[in-house]
């Protein structure tokens, strides 16, 4: 049996596959890159800062715009963080690629959240 929420799901798996990866690598990356631990916590705080500016936003931008620009957003987002990460060579565009992985999960948690209610 199909459901509705099928191609989301589908398009979730896509989208966070290599975070999981990257959860790992990221300090083993940014110390080969030179990073001190302070460096390296400074990494996680910009996907936490940037999800806290980020959400009341979305959920504002959600009810006037729609959903699917919002999660266009959110892969293009996740896109240019993968991109980055994968191209960096210094730890200033690993902070980069990790605020806009911030921003990518903000936009897209909001977004599948609203999406799975307006299904289900």
């Amino acid at each position: 049996m199909k459901t509705a929420l099928a191609p989301l799901r589908r398009s979730l798996f896509l989208i966070s596959a290599p975070v999981v990866f990257i959860t790992f690598a990221l300090p083993l990356r940014a110390e080969v890159l030179g990073a001190s631990a302070f460096e390296i916590g400074i990494l996680y705080a910009l996907f936490t800062i940037s999800v806290f500016i980020v959400r009341p936003l979305v959920g504002i931008g959600l009810d006037k715009i729609g959903r699917r620009p919002f999660f266009i957003a959110a892969t293009i987002f996740y896109l240019g963080a993968n991109i980055l990460y994968s191209v960096s060579e210094t730890v200033n565009a690993l902070y980069i690629a990790r605020f806009l992985q911030g921003l990518g999960f903000a936009v897209l948690s909001i977004t599948t959240e609203t999406l799975t209610a307006d299904l289900t």
